[in-house]
């Protein structure tokens, strides 16, 4: 499933009702002074969870090396034996 169907499923299943998103999309076209000033006041808080987000990536991808590297270290101690 390509990404846009499965964001599409998952707006569908969990996200708000598509009408609801259109009126909204609909009053950001029409007031977009107002609609870029809500998006101003949510920087910071978007910002957070996507410094959030990069660490814990960071993180998963160290965790997984040294995963990779406890595995190459046991088969070489391995073939020593």
């Amino acid at each position: 499933m390509e990404i846009t169907a499965h964001a599409r499923q998952w707006g569908a299943e969990y996200g708000p009702p598509a009408h609801e998103m259109e009126a909204r999309h609909a009053w950001r076209q029409a007031h977009p002074a107002e609609a870029a000033a809500a998006d101003r006041r949510q920087a910071p808080r978007l910002a957070e969870i996507r410094r959030k987000a990069e660490a814990q990536a960071r993180q998963r991808a160290a965790t997984a090396q040294r995963s990779r590297s406890v595995a190459a270290y046991r088969a070489r101690l391995a073939a020593l034996n």
